[in-house]
């Protein structure tokens, strides 16, 4: 691996951490690399501080002061010598880099637990079954190609429900990869499902059949959901929008008086079992800024 962030990285930087789970959040498989090399630290470091354990310490030099600064210093040389790399980071890039019929799930490798719509749903995982819908992966899409087709959507569902725009496209943001991953139907068609929203008994649309992986009593069990298809975004995002202010559940979301406050509410609401849910919704947020302040006055030099 050639030399990388890690390599210039100061080992006693305690942002370090914070700033790669929100950049994981916004692109994880961007920030991949960044995520193995610092694992590849970490081991270094503990190899070296095992060599160190086996060798005899002379009383003379020894002392807990001497000790707390050789520890520093190798924490230091392991982030050096993985921003080079050994090979362990490669590998670990190797195994959890996504593929198509494969069952890498990035957002989880990152640490998240399974993002959920209710009390026990998971996001679908993309491992091959007999079932006739699966999760796939498009290829076409990224963050712009995500902006471009679903603000649109987004926006109108805003105005319908009253919650905020940055909120509705950060959710779509974090349970699809930036659209990256997809539901898909028995004919392979898209369910247009950004949201993961399971059938339920009072679902009268189309569905489609997924496996999934939930934690039941701290334990990872396969199970196969049912899941809602929808004719376009835009009926996605409507759907999402009753969803939230409709059940009186989420009542407190729907009277946020902003996004931020929204996702929070949203995880008080438990609509979300990853402790960092608001959190990593904020961070898409605050990256979409810019670019929906840039839309909307487009939008108002148009009309003028």
């Amino acid at each position: 691996m050639a030399i990388g962030a890690s390599d210039n990285q100061f080992a006693l930087d305690l942002q370090g951490l914070q700033r790669l789970k929100q950049k994981a959040a916004l692109d994880p498989e961007k920030q991949l690399a960044q995520a193995a090399q610092q694992f590849e630290a970490l081991f270094l470091q503990q190899m070296v501080k095992s060599m160190r354990d086996a060798i005899p310490r002379a009383d003379l030099l020894d002392s807990n002061q001497s000790r707390f600064y050789q520890s520093l210093a190798d924490q230091q040389l392991a982030q050096h010598v993985a921003g080079r790399g050994v090979g362990l980071a490669e590998q670990l890039i190797s195994q959890l880099s996504p593929q198509i019929g494969g069952s890498s799930d990035l957002a989880t490798a990152f640490g998240g637990a399974p993002r959920t719509l209710g009390a026990r749903q998971a996001l679908p995982v993309t491992a091959p079954d007999t079932i006739a819908g699966a999760v796939e992966r498009q290829a076409d899409w990224n963050k712009d190609a995500f902006l471009q087709r679903l603000s649109g959507p987004a926006r109108e569902a805003s105005e319908r429900s009253g919650l905020p725009q940055e909120l509705l496209l950060a959710q779509a943001a974090l349970e699809t990869g930036w659209g990256r991953y997809r539901i898909s139907t028995a004919d392979g068609a898209d369910s247009h499902n950004l949201f993961g929203i399971k059938a339920g008994t009072g679902w009268r649309g189309d569905t489609t059949d997924i496996v999934t992986h939930e934690y039941v009593d701290g334990e990872r069990v396969r199970q196969v959901d049912r899941f809602r298809v929808y004719d376009s975004y835009a009926d996605a995002f409507a759907d999402h929008g009753r969803l939230l202010t409709e059940n009186p559940r989420y009542a407190a979301v729907a009277a946020a008086p902003d996004g931020q406050n929204a996702a929070r509410a949203l995880q008080a609401s438990g609509y979300a079992t990853d402790p960092a849910y608001a959190e990593k919704l904020i961070a898409i947020m605050e990256g979409l800024r810019g670019t929906l302040v840039a839309s909307h006055a487009e939008r108002s030099d148009v009309r003028s």
